[in-house]
């Protein structure tokens, strides 16, 4: 008998969290009317339990294009891919982590981007925690240290921020579409890698191959995150790994990323950078609120996510006028993209007098590791030096000079 073929064969590694698994099932069931796929589930060994109401549900939504497979217990999310998309025919793989929901129109925009841009190995949607709808994934930018960042993480889905088209080096593989030919082309995913990194070895393949990987903020899909059992347990290993195996292929680009978008990059003294406006764009922005409505402040930060003095100025406001919720609420937002120890001193104490003893302690914990870190003065200065020469060698003068101020003890705020 002949194989079915599809247009695309959506690929769920999953190990136990029925649930999770379900939902996305009925989440793909609901938005993929009138398209051709196949869904794939590679159960990596659950509990009898947990398989059987899997195997169940993939029944009901998906009785004639749903394939169950079953991998032996401790096999890993890229092993599993690359086993699942062997199991059909098919144009395209879609790799979909299980803890995910798939939103009305989330796949034409993919497809179109392969016609759009004739070199596009892999694409992404904009991923978004469900709970409030900020970005989960925008993109992979590094450090100087090569460390990966998911770019702007938590800054609102509708922000226009979201929807600039940025070059990117690699996205993650918790939602991606690539050519099913092209992905064994690649070698698919490298078997080595313990549930992370494999999805950043396979775009810089890519692009050493000469193709790009984009994300497609069209097409959106919420994503829980880290819901895996042990999914962040092997990261040493496996960015160890990635520094063997691909030494030269990617190159730091946060700094340069945030420039573009119209930012500054400053640094917390644990040297941790974070885009923040321009300092003159910052102070015009002060000086025209100085006498202006809680109100104006407001709507001038969500739009301006990073205004450092903004912040200042609304929770100043709001705790003058007993409103500590609200300056709570903003004491959040500001410690999220200004990660400064003091910020977080600061939230974890007013969460305390809110009455949010969890929040205080989880806040005071993060407190306690950026001062903690901060004291490692011996370590940062080498550090930041380094980071100096690198930015210097790299013609990026910019970037050189805000390492070499942090150096400078007359300026202890590192702005």
């Amino acid at each position: 008998m002949k194989t079915p073929h599809f247009r695309v064969a959506i690929i769920i590694p999953a190990l136990n969290n029925p649930a999770l698994t379900s939902d996305c099932l009925t989440s793909i069931k609901a938005t993929t009317q009138g398209h051709s796929i196949a869904v794939v589930v590679a159960d990596n060994g659950s509990e009898a339990d947990s398989l059987h109401m899997v195997k169940k549900h993939l029944a009901a939504t998906f009785p004639e294009n749903g394939v169950l497979l079953q991998n032996p217990a401790g096999t890993p999310f890229g092993v599993a891919c690359t086993r699942a998309g062997q199991a059909v025919d098919s144009d395209f793989l879609f790799l979909l982590n299980n803890d995910t929901l798939c939103e009305d129109g989330w796949l034409p925009p993919l497809l179109a981007a392969f016609d759009d841009t004739p070199d596009l190995g892999a694409a992404g949607p904009l991923l978004l925690f469900p709970e409030t709808r900020t970005v989960q994934h925008l993109g992979v930018a590094f450090h100087p240290d090569m460390g990966p960042e998911h770019i702007y993480s938590h800054v609102p889905g509708t922000h226009p921020l979201c929807q600039v088209r940025r070059p990117v080096q690699a996205i993650t593989g918790a939602a991606m579409l690539i050519p099913r030919p092209l992905f064994y082309d690649m070698g698919a995913f490298y078997e080595g890698y313990r549930n992370g990194f494999e999805d950043l070895e396979l775009c810089c393949r890519l692009r050493q191959a000469g193709r790009s990987v984009r994300v497609v903020p069209s097409s959106t899909v919420l994503h829980v995150g880290g819901s895996t059992e042990g999914r962040f347990a092997s990261d040493i290993h496996n960015g160890r790994l990635l520094r063997e195996r691909c030494p030269d292929c990617f190159e730091p680009d946060f700094h340069a990323l945030v420039t573009r978008d119209g930012f500054e990059v400053r640094l917390t003294r644990a040297l941790d950078p974070y885009p923040a406006l321009p300092c003159e764009r910052g102070e015009e922005l002060a000086r025209r609120a100085a006498d202006k409505p809680l109100s104006v402040i407001m709507d001038t930060l969500a739009r301006e996510l990073f205004w450092e003095e903004g912040y200042h100025l609304a929770i100043s406001r709001l705790e003058a006028a007993g409103d500590l919720s609200g300056a709570l609420g903003v004491r959040y937002t500001q410690s999220l993209f200004m990660p400064h120890a003091a910020n977080a001193a600061a939230l974890a104490g007013l969460a305390a007098r809110c009455g949010h003893t969890d929040l205080a302690r989880a806040v005071s914990a993060t407190c306690d590791t950026l001062l903690s870190r901060e004291r490692d003065t011996a370590a940062l200065t080498q550090t930041a030096r380094r980071y100096a020469d690198l930015f210097a060698a790299r013609g990026d003068e910019r970037h050189a000079a805000l390492y070499r101020r942090w150096l400078e003890p007359a300026t202890p705020s590192a702005h």
